[in-house]
């Protein structure tokens, strides 16, 4: 029943050309035809996780290690804050689920705007300070990042430009607090 019409909007006549080559649309909804329940339940959990408890257990974590590097952090989660919630309210996309009407969301965010992820500008922000804080844990806070900017796709919340773009943010915030801390602490990195 869920496949078949998800089917008809990959597959859709009517649309015009530049929707019908859209690879936001595409790869959403490929994706969102797959759904199993145990990755539903997966990506609903990372999606929760994303929400932000694990964001202060690592700046604290960070912190214990190193105190300059734990204000690196802080303040890359607050440049990609007020960074992706500007840039949400300049382009004011509408979420996937809200556009295409077939298509499920299987969590119900915050906001209606969809560009850019939230969760994941948050999740690499973690992962990309967690390279400069604490480098064997990297690979697993990426993992974690990468699983929760996939939840966003398969929960139909965004589309995969909106996770790109998240990813985007985090660098150039992480980028921008590394740069900058050492002049406003007085500690060097």
């Amino acid at each position: 029943m869920k496949n078949k019409k998800v089917q008809k909007l990959l597959h859709a006549k009517n649309l015009p050309p530049r929707e019908r080559l859209n690879p936001d649309r595409f790869f959403l909804l490929t994706l969102t035809k797959q759904r199993k329940d145990i990755i539903t339940r997966t990506a609903i959990l990372f999606t929760k996780i994303g929400n932000g408890q694990l964001w202060l257990f690592f700046a604290t974590l960070v912190f214990l290690y190193h105190v300059p590097t734990g204000y690196v952090f802080l303040l890359a989660i607050l440049i990609q804050l007020y960074a992706q919630i500007a840039v949400k309210h300049l382009f004011k996309r509408a979420r996937p689920y809200m556009i295409y009407t077939d298509l499920d969301s299987l969590y119900s965010p915050p906001d209606p705007y969809s560009f850019p992820s939230g969760h994941t500008c948050a999740a690499f922000t973690m992962a990309f300070v967690s390279k400069i804080a604490i480098p064997m844990l990297w690979p697993y806070f990426l993992v974690i990042a990468l699983v929760i900017a996939f939840s966003r796709i398969y929960l139909a919340v965004h589309y995969p430009s909106d996770v790109l773009a998240g990813v985007v943010i985090a660098y150039i915030s992480t980028k921008i607090s590394v740069l900058i801390t050492p002049f406003i602490t007085g500690l060097p990195l």
